[in-house]
This record gives C-alpha cells, sequence and structure tokens, in this order.
C-alpha cells in the first residue's frame, strides 16, 4: 500500500476517485490513506487491544459469548454509550482512511450498531455489528462518546465461573461442572479485573472434590 501510494498518477487518483462517495474528495482520502497505512499496525495494536491487560478485543468478544446465558432483550434503540466501554479492532485500511475523512471534512456519521452486554453490577460492555471503522476513527480523534443503535442486551452471570489451576469453570447453580475451558496465560487478570470472575482459593482437584461432594 505504502509504494503505491507513494507513485500516484494522475489517472491512480482518478481511479481512487471512482471508489469514493461524492462527499470525499480524493486528495484528503490520499492523505488518510498514506497516514493508515503508516501507521495500521500500530493502530490495530493501540486500539484492538484491552487495557491494561493487552488482550485482543476478538478474544474478549468470545468471552462475551461465553459468559452470556442465552437469553436477551431485543432493543433496537439508540443512545450514547462511553467509547472506553466499546470493543473495537480496525480490520481493513480503506475503510479506516475513509472514516477519518469523514471526521477531517466535518461530516457526522451514522450511529455505530452494538450489542450490549450487561453485567451484574450493571455496567455494560458493546461489541460492534456495524461501525468498526467508525468507532476507532472516533478513539483515534480523542472522542469520549458514540451514538449507538444498540440491537440487543445480553446478561453476563459471571458469579457461575470460577479460576482454578489455569482453567475457567462454568458451574450450574448447585456447583456442579458444566463446562471448562483451559486458559491462556495471563487471562487470569484480565477475567478477574475486566469481568469480575473470582479465583477458588484451592486447587484443581479441591474444586473438583467439593463439587462431588455437593452432588452425591
Amino acid at each position: 500500500m505504502q509504494k503505491y501510494l507513494s507513485k500516484l498518477t494522475a489517472q491512480n487518483k482518478e481511479q481512487i476517485a471512482r471508489c469514493l462517495p461524492p462527499e470525499v474528495d480524493v486528495e484528503t482520502m490520499i492523505t488518510y490513506l498514506k497516514l493508515v497505512s503508516q501507521q495500521f499496525s500500530a493502530i490495530q495494536a493501540e486500539y484492538g487491544k484491552v487495557k491494561p491487560w493487552e488482550i485482543d478485543a476478538e478474544d474478549v468478544k468470545w468471552f462475551l459469548t461465553f459468559f452470556s446465558e442465552g437469553e436477551y432483550l431485543e432493543l433496537n434503540q439508540e443512545k450514547i454509550i462511553p467509547l472506553n466501554r466499546v470493543f473495537s479492532k480496525p480490520w481493513n485500511q480503506w475503510r479506516l482512511s475513509l472514516a477519518l475523512a469523514h471526521r477531517q471534512l466535518g461530516q457526522k456519521p451514522p450511529p455505530i450498531h452494538v450489542n450490549a452486554y450487561r453485567f451484574e453490577d450493571n455496567s455494560y460492555w458493546y461489541t460492534i455489528n456495524d461501525g468498526m471503522h467508525r468507532t476507532t476513527a472516533a478513539k483515534m480523534a480523542g472522542e469520549q462518546t458514540i451514538t449507538a443503535l444498540i440491537r440487543e442486551e445480553r446478561i453476563m452471570l459471571t458469579k457461575r465461573y470460577a479460576l482454578c489451576d489455569g482453567h475457567l469453570f462454568k458451574l450450574n447453580d448447585q456447583g456442579a461442572v458444566l463446562m471448562s475451558k483451559h486458559l491462556p496465560r495471563g487471562y487470569y487478570n484480565f477475567l478477574e479485573g475486566l469481568f469480575g470472575v473470582k479465583r477458588h482459593p484451592h486447587n484443581f482437584l479441591e474444586l473438583i472434590g467439593e463439587i462431588i461432594a455437593r452432588i452425591t
């Protein structure tokens, strides 16, 4: 991309212009294409990781699905939500450049589309269905909030989970193990800090023994 952009001809610019919406001029787009192509890896690392744990946003989305109980409310409500609660990881340089160009030209972007995940302390996190690059552009611009259409709300019940000996356990109401997942190193602090999952004070065998004792 960078090599192509450094040798643009008038014909190349015409080709780019044909791919743009009428409200975005080609020179503004080229400026942002150059910026994004030079820094795209750094942008992905900065905005595609969940701080301070440096966990990839796509992994966080998996855990949100894992923790949700399958029940959800269809909302289709528009509201302003905090950007630091929206997981986003840009993946396309053209789309990110276009979103930045729109902002530079003072054009108001349409609402992003998200799913909301409500935790037991009534805090929310959001995943994006539409508007990944508009969200990243807003974060890069230093915005604190963004307008979003919330499609559905899912309820998170993290009290049904426990961390023990490198595993995440899902328990039923009686304490029996429904599922377990081995965790990569570094995920304990992330799950405890972000989602509030509790560490079990004993080791793996003691936890299994306690669970067996509850159901026998």
